[in-house]
């Protein structure tokens, strides 16, 4: 899980370099930066980059600071609870400047049954439902829909984190294979086993 007071600061130089339809190693060429520093700085979009590595970097770009980082402006923080075995919860703190949201997302465990194979019903399925009792969803969901691509995966690896927990207390099983956003009644997030 995130730890308290993780910067939503990352860099876009995976982005740019696609953007560009340039390599790592345009890159190295170009700025003198080592492979390992510019791979580090791709695949780890979050890492600490020395300012004049920026300078660099946003030189042969020709892209400003701003246009080099994407900054979301919340801090998120998440907390799985298990000590309830029939509704394991998570813990969400949004903070912004001033303003902090809590707010927990209740798992519910439903196991499908598809019915008869050879009437040409799927396979059967688990899925973890996480709700929010008091309906303070709305604002999570729009933050969640105003953070860059980049942002919304790293709460949706959070989210996915958690329900592999919930799934494991439920039935043992710990691996979710897909990740469902459905903003309809009060189904938030789902994640379901096949």
């Amino acid at each position: 899980m995130q730890k308290e007071g993780d910067i939503l600061l990352a860099n876009r130089l995976k982005i740019l370099l696609a953007e560009r339809d340039l390599s790592i190693k345009d890159l190295m060429n170009a700025t003198g930066l080592s492979r390992n520093s510019l791979s580090n700085m791709v695949n780890n979009p979050m890492a600490n980059i020395a300012t004049d590595n920026i300078d660099k970097l946003c030189n042969y770009l020709e892209v400003s600071p701003k246009e080099f980082f994407d900054y979301s402006g919340w801090r998120f923080t998440f907390k799985f609870n298990s000590n309830d075995k029939e509704k394991p919860s998570l813990f969400i703190t949004m903070k912004s400047g001033k303003v902090t949201r809590n707010f927990s997302l209740f798992f519910r465990y439903d196991y499908i049954d598809s019915g008869d194979p050879n009437n040409g019903a799927t396979e059967d399925y688990s899925m973890i439902f996480a709700e929010n009792p008091n309906c303070f969803d709305d604002y999570f969901i729009d933050v969640y829909q105003h953070l860059s691509p980049l942002f919304q995966h790293q709460v949706e690896n959070q989210l996915i984190s958690a329900a592999k927990k919930a799934f494991e207390i439920y039935d043992g099983n710990t691996t979710p294979c897909y990740f469902n956003y459905d903003s309809n009644g009060d189904v938030i997030f789902e994640a379901k086993l096949q």
